[in-house]
């Protein structure tokens, strides 16, 4: 196994120059020799692709990616019939050349320095795939969040960076050791304080799957309520050694509260038929598609009643999607008052729901997000500063790039986007969008599960423990240094614990209130996949240069949809706290901002939700946390 780190390169070998390139198990093949990072010249990079094709295997594709960059679906597609759909792709895209834009090994990897022994976390673990830092007790410092085998955890912050045991809640004998565990935050009952929502699925029968709340009460313990959903009919069709779990969670804010908790269900295994699935570059060269039917089951939506806390199915048709959904962003993107919904959508086009009076509508495609991809992370914010929310997907060979337009939609960003330009050899979950380097611009982070020498999608799907061809895992972090200047650095999870190779989700919060946020991590052990271990950890090195920082914690009665303006350096820089984004959901309850060189700040403004009337706070000094408890009370965390 190749120790070498490359992040978000594959061999251009393994692609077409101004040709689609189509990737098979027989397809696209690299020499030992060959392993490893390499810096191509533009000669190396314009040689020509032999692509092949295994005629041997049945295939039944939508071909998708025409000419034009728009997704074309055809039912029952022949193999030739996307032979001939990509060589029409090919004589028309305008496709840069890749010597254009050669893959190149970043020369220095951001440091990780640990923190687990200064926070308490030594020797913690998980069987489960998702935490979140959450300010759980609005005392101004986010507490951590996580799933067990069979409980759910609840650590509290003392404000210093220092975590201590606050709650162990057992759960129905329903939990996975291996459940995505996803979670959501907010109010769910209106007394004021924050609940939290687990997502959870079946053990060993595979028929049922649902959602535990647990209910914040008066002296800040928690009330646990589950719903369960039978699913034996699904089982029925895909036999039972597949079960049904819940991989993502929404908390979705309607009538002046969270009454909607979105869980989106993914069939564990799926990638098992990849055999029965053709895959291929896009048009552009970049990203995977590997269009084909699979077994999919339904997304749900859980109803919470907040004066009895009762949990029930919503009987919303919009929301029963058919597909592998991974993962969820959520905010109000079209303005009207009501969350709605981006679906990371594994081996389907990506998936909006505007949320209207009487439900949710389907607004994929006017809303020009169906994108075929393997969408496993959703990320949101404002990349390009136009006051608009934007999404950044994670796909299989890195990400898909979408700019919100004002009234609601996106703009497929494709060409114009600085993180999609060329092929990737990763396997990316997780993405966020945070001010890492505190220069007032957001940086992208994705995390990834694993990476491949050779671009080769097929086997790479088929090889759901890795690769023949592992090289390493790490997160990729595409860093925004100025209007058109972006640095793509990695973090391997090598560097973090010594015998760990993947991981699947990040969490953000600024635990010690300096102003700067730090990362928490689930890595898996290498020689046992069920069993993840909890790091935290400080960004440093790599040229990954800190300027002076803000953290705005936003109390309680500040509801996701919440914002917040601060004027510092001669620019006004916009964060939104978001209903659901990531993987697994990092339902956050805090803002980061980054002024650079500038070491006081002119104003801060906080915008509850659905308020014209902001919360000023005064001019003042830099890297701290401010703590926002409720509209007219501000307190500065020492």
């Amino acid at each position: 196994m190749s120790s070498a780190r490359h992040p978000w390169s594959a061999p251009l070998a393994c692609r077409a120059g101004l040709a689609l390139a189509f990737a098979l198990a027989a397809g696209c093949s690299q020499s030992a020799d060959e392993a490893g990072p390499r810096v191509l010249s533009g000669a190396d990079a314009a040689s020509p692709t032999d692509a092949s094709f295994d005629a041997s295997v049945d295939v039944s594709v939508d071909a998708s990616a025409d000419a034009a960059g728009v997704d074309s679906q055809g039912d029952g597609a022949s193999l030739d019939d996307v032979q001939a759909e990509d060589d029409r792709a090919a004589d028309a895209a305008v496709v840069d050349a890749p010597g254009d834009r050669p893959v190149v090994a970043p020369a220095t990897s951001v440091v990780w320095t640990s923190l687990n022994a200064s926070a308490g976390l030594v020797g913690t673990r998980t069987g489960c795939r998702s935490l979140s830092f959450a300010d759980l007790d609005d005392d101004g410092a986010p507490d951590l969040v996580f799933g067990d085998s069979g409980v759910v955890r609840v650590l509290h912050n003392d404000g210093t960076g220092v975590f201590s045991s606050w709650a162990t809640l057992p759960v129905p004998q329903l939990w996975a050791a291996r459940s995505r565990c996803p979670l959501a935050v907010g109010d769910f009952d209106g007394d004021g304080l924050r609940d939290v929502a687990v997502g959870f699925d079946s053990y060993t029968t595979a028929t049922e799957t649902g959602v535990a709340v647990l209910f914040q009460d008066a002296g800040h313990t928690f009330t646990l309520r589950t719903a369960a959903h039978d699913q034996s009919e699904l089982v029925a069709t895909i036999g039972p050694r597949n079960k049904v779990s819940i991989d993502v969670l929404a908390a979705l804010w309607g009538g002046g509260r969270p009454t909607l908790l979105f869980a989106a269900e993914a069939l564990d295994g799926a990638a098992a038929h990849a055999d029965l699935t053709l895959c291929k570059l896009d048009a552009r060269g970049v990203n995977i598609e590997c269009p084909g039917p699979l077994p999919m089951p339904r997304s749900l939506a859980w109803t919470i009643d907040p004066a009895t806390r009762d949990l029930a199915l919503s009987d919303d048709p919009a929301l029963q999607v058919e597909g592998n959904a991974q993962a969820v962003g959520a905010t109000d993107f079209d303005g009207d008052g009501e969350d709605d919904l981006l679906v990371g959508m594994d081996f389907q086009p990506q998936a909006a729901m505007r949320r209207a009076s009487g439900g949710f509508v389907d607004r994929s495609h006017s809303w020009s997000f169906d994108r075929y991809g393997h969408g496993m992370g959703v990320a949101l914010g404002d990349v390009d500063d136009d006051g608009v929310t934007d999404a950044i997907v994670s796909t299989m060979g890195g990400v898909l790039d979408f700019r919100g337009v004002s009234g609601g939609g996106f703009r497929f960003a494709g060409d114009e986007s600085p993180y999609m330009t060329r092929p990737r050899s990763i396997w990316p979950w997780s993405a966020l969008l945070d001010d890492l380097d505190a220069d007032g611009r957001l940086d992208l982070m994705v995390v990834g599960d694993y990476a491949s020498s050779t671009l080769d999608p097929l086997r790479f799907m088929q090889s759901i423990g890795g690769p023949s061809d592992y090289e390493g895992a790490w997160t990729t972090f595409v860093v925004h240094d100025s209007d058109a200047t972006w640095r793509e650095l990695d973090l391997s999870y090598a560097d973090i614990a010594a015998g760990h190779g993947r991981a699947q989700t990040f969490a953000i919060g600024d635990i010690d209130g300096d102003g700067h946020p730090e990362l928490a991590t689930l890595l898996l052990r290498a020689a046992n996949h069920d069993v993840a271990d909890l790091y935290i950890g400080r960004l440093l090195g790599g040229g990954l240069t800190q300027g002076h920082g803000l953290t705005v914690q936003l109390g309680a009665s500040f509801a996701p949809g919440s914002r917040a303006e601060l004027d510092c350096g001669g620019r006004t820089q916009r964060r939104r706290l978001y209903a659901a984004e990531g993987f697994g959901n990092a339902a956050r309850t805090e803002l980061h901002f980054g002024c650079g060189d500038a070491a006081t700040f002119d104003e801060l403004r906080v915008y509850p939700r659905g308020s014209a009337t902001p919360v000023v706070v005064a001019g003042g000094v830099l890297d701290r946390a401010i703590h926002v408890v409720a509209p007219g009370g501000v307190a500065a965390s020492p």
